[in-house]
């Protein structure tokens, strides 16, 4: 298919931005079943503005809300059902709440039937940057992380 062709390149771009390896834009086309993700690309005027992969999870651990450090994290897990793989936004777009829209976007569209809460999503923590908007968009402190391959570039 010429679109899932576009959509790897597109994903190893992402990949060098986000500082993870080439493999995992291969794995995420080959290894996960296409029911499970949801991936958003925003494109204008042929230049690619945005990326959000969201994918079926069913726990995260919090961030431990005394010390609000993002590697800090509860041990019980709690219970999720989409995290957050990868969200990316280019440079020229950031602070304009695509993030935000790309996030508002996969509580409404993941599941045909109903609308996710916002304590149905967790993030990948892969930066602290990217926790930082995760803890604005969530509204807490206590943000519900899990560890995947890749992840989230603000």
């Amino acid at each position: 298919h010429p679109w899932k062709l576009k959509a790897e390149m597109v994903l190893r771009f992402v990949d060098v931005e986000l500082g993870v390896g080439d493999q995992t834009a291969y794995d995420l086309f080959h290894y996960r079943q296409p029911c499970d993700r949801m991936i958003m690309v925003v494109v204008t005027s042929r230049k690619v503005l945005g990326l959000m992969i969201a994918e079926k999870i069913d726990r995260a651990n919090r961030i431990l809300t005394e010390t609000q450090r993002y590697r800090d994290l509860e041990d019980k897990p709690v219970p999720v059902r989409v995290g957050v793989n990868r969200l990316w936004v280019h440079v020229s777009m950031r602070r304009q709440r695509l993030a935000t829209t790309l996030c508002h976007l996969v509580r409404k569209r993941f599941y045909e039937d109903e609308e996710l809460r916002l304590e149905d999503l967790a993030f990948n923590n892969i930066s602290e940057m990217g926790v930082a908007f995760a803890k604005i968009f969530l509204k807490t402190y206590a943000v519900p992380l899990y560890q995947g391959k890749t992840g989230i570039r603000l």
